[in-house]
């Protein structure tokens, strides 16, 4: 077994799990709703890049590819003329693309994205890997190493952020204080970012206040089917929305 290897699986139900931390890479009930729900409607997209010329995302997990998928259709059909969507994400230990084509291909509905995506699908060498998707306007950095070496390497600042590691209790190293500090610093208008040991999205958004902890329907989890996510902190336009796995957002509470 290599140091990169997630000793990937699909177990009985045809969900891919990662051996090496025991954990899931999406919702066994529905992984792309789970990207949409947590991911991109917790980002305010598509209403985040109205109008805006250039966006950059920043990814820490990249897993299957199933969020960066999902991202990518809905730029196609929401993008700003002329818009371009640069996208920076992580990955410590990338899976094959024979094995992320078979994740991706439980939704046709993202066919035509997750083709382009496995036609560039780097091998597992470590270092900083370019795709292009110029039918949509969109170019993909992926950074196959530690998280710690590719922000310290990453000279960009991102609009919008997606943490979706494994669990922290089974993947600590991605969720530690000077991680998140890193973070911070390659994300345009935050100054501080508060520890968090959550799976979490966010996004620059509003000013608006984050509304305070409540309980949300799970997306398939197990036990009784209810978590609970929390809003941390916001610094000007920027918000961190604490959920752990499987959860719907805590979206910004209304003026």
């Amino acid at each position: 077994m290599s140091q990169t290897d997630p000793e990937l699986y699909f177990a009985e139900d045809g969900a891919p799990r990662s051996g090496r931390f025991g954990d899931i890479y999406y919702s066994l009930q529905d992984g792309l709703s789970e990207s949409r729900a947590v991911f991109l409607a917790g980002c305010h997209m598509p209403d985040i890049w109205a109008g805006r010329s250039d966006f950059t995302l920043l990814e820490l997990g990249f897993g299957t590819g199933l969020n960066i998928a999902a991202v990518m259709a809905l730029w196609a059909e929401a993008r700003p003329a002329g818009g371009h969507l640069h996208i920076f994400s992580v990955e410590g230990f990338l899976m094959s693309a024979a094995d992320a084509g078979q994740a991706l291909a439980a939704w046709p509905e993202l066919e035509p994205f997750a083709e382009a995506l496995l036609a560039q699908w780097p091998k597992p060498r470590r270092g900083f890997h370019f795709m292009n998707f110029p039918q949509w306007g969109v170019s993909l950095t992926l950074g196959l190493m530690d998280v710690r070496a590719a922000l310290t390497a990453w000279e960009g600042k991102a609009d919008a952020v997606f943490l979706d590691g494994f669990s922290p209790a089974l993947n600590p190293d991605m969720w530690a204080d000077d991680v998140f500090a890193l973070v911070a610093e390659r994300t345009k208008g935050a100054r501080v970012w508060p520890p968090s040991p959550w799976r979490a999205s966010c996004g620059e958004g509003s000013r608006r206040p984050v509304s305070p902890l409540r309980s949300v329907p799970a997306l398939g989890a197990s036990g009784n089917g209810w978590r609970r996510c929390a809003p941390a902190k916001h610094h000007r336009r920027f918000h961190v929305l604490k959920s752990w796995r499987l959860l719907a957002p805590v979206l910004p509470a209304a003026r």
